[in-house]
């Protein structure tokens, strides 16, 4: 029987079996040859979900860690997929070091989707967000894991969960960020996803906004 992300998920829990299988459907909505990336290795959980969800997407992992840690590794994730048989894998790319400056030196041309799940603080999410916002393609997807975690642990848990603690500094982040300002296209226990606009809604957004600004002449009128 093949090794899948949720066999991951029974063994160390650091997602729901539903944010899994969120990710994977995500990832079969993307356009023929996707390349995704994975911020945060993990224990591969992630990593795993995203090449087993299709044959033609293209996995970049960037984790500062890469000897083992209970806070995720490279190695870690590398285990995991070895033990999946997709080790050594063509489909998968990595970059060691800090998330944030590696978005900002990003040269690996346009991304179909950004999972953030790295540095849980105020700075350290938002500043993942901004430094690989600008590198996703119009369409494509932004996610970012426990968000709202106090509010999902508020309701019946099933089988095998991640840590209950909460990470206000997410919250926040995605709130200032990405709320009312990018559509939500799904939102699974603590993973939430947002569409980037594509020029033709950015146009149109901006159309609207300055149509809404004038004074229409004869209100105007009337007032004086």
């Amino acid at each position: 029987m093949a090794y899948t992300a949720h066999d991951v998920v029974d063994w160390t829990g650091y997602l729901f079996h539903a944010e899994v299988d969120a990710l994977q459907d995500w990832a079969r909505s993307l356009p023929t040859d996707p390349v995704v990336v994975n911020i945060g290795a993990g224990n591969g959980t992630s990593g795993l979900a995203f090449l087993q969800a299709r044959d033609d997407l293209f996995l970049w992992t960037v984790e500062k860690q890469r000897e083992s840690s209970p806070f995720g590794c490279l190695e870690g994730e590398w285990a995991v997929l070895e033990k999946a048989g997709l080790w050594p894998c063509r489909r998968y790319g990595y970059l060691h070091g800090d998330s944030s400056a590696e978005g900002r030196n990003w040269k690996e041309g346009s991304i179909d989707l950004v999972f953030v799940d790295a540095d849980h603080s105020y700075a350290g999410c938002k500043a993942h967000m901004e430094a690989w916002l600008p590198h996703i393609k119009p369409g494509g997807l932004l996610v970012v894991h426990d968000y709202k975690k106090d509010e999902r642990y508020a309701q019946p848990i099933e089988g095998k969960a991640p840590h209950p603690k909460a990470w206000h500094g997410v919250d926040q982040a995605v709130d200032e960020l990405l709320i009312g300002s990018y559509e939500i296209v799904g939102r699974v226990d603590t993973a939430i996803a947002f569409r980037v606009p594509t020029q033709a809604e950015v146009k149109k957004t901006r159309v609207r906004r300055a149509v809404g600004k004038r004074v229409n002449p004869k209100e105007k009128s009337d007032d004086g």
